[in-house]
């Protein structure tokens, strides 16, 4: 059966979008609290928190606690345009 050759092709695929995904959602944070004071401790307090939960709360629930909003798609091919800038 050919069809079980190409399994590849899908799984190549969402991994490389998870991983564009993942790319616009730190661009996001870098913009929100760390572009312009790259030491900021209330940024850090804060992310140090969202990163405590580890994999226990959803990705979307700590990205909306991280920025203070939910994030939606335009907002994130903002932030993937703004990264891919540089």
């Amino acid at each position: 059966a050919y069809h079980h050759r190409l399994t590849h092709l899908s799984t190549y695929g969402a991994k490389y979008y998870s991983y564009v995904i993942a790319k616009a959602c730190a661009s996001q944070i870098w913009l929100r609290h760390f572009v312009n004071n790259p030491f900021d401790s209330n940024a850090g307090a804060l992310w140090a928190k969202v990163q405590s939960f580890g994999g226990e709360r959803p990705s979307k629930e700590l990205l909306k606690m991280v920025l203070g909003q939910e994030s939606t798609s335009d907002d994130l091919a903002e932030a993937l345009r703004i990264y891919c800038q540089k």
